[in-house]
């Protein structure tokens, strides 16, 4: 995948879908089903450091 500054495109990406996401209403139900498939796409793919964050 290229890079941009350190930084994959997907990643760039992921953090804009996910931008968008917090400016919605915290219910999932109200998320499209590509939405709820790259949330829970991320939280698999960061659960130790979502773990790590949480018991800060």
């Amino acid at each position: 995948m290229n890079k941009i500054g350190g930084e994959s495109m997907f990643d760039t990406h992921v953090c804009q879908k996910l931008s968008s996401l917090k400016k919605r209403s915290g219910k999932t139900n109200h998320l499209t089903l590509d939405e709820k498939v790259l949330l829970d796409n991320f939280i698999e793919d960061n659960r130790g450091l979502l773990k790590t964050l949480a018991k800060m």
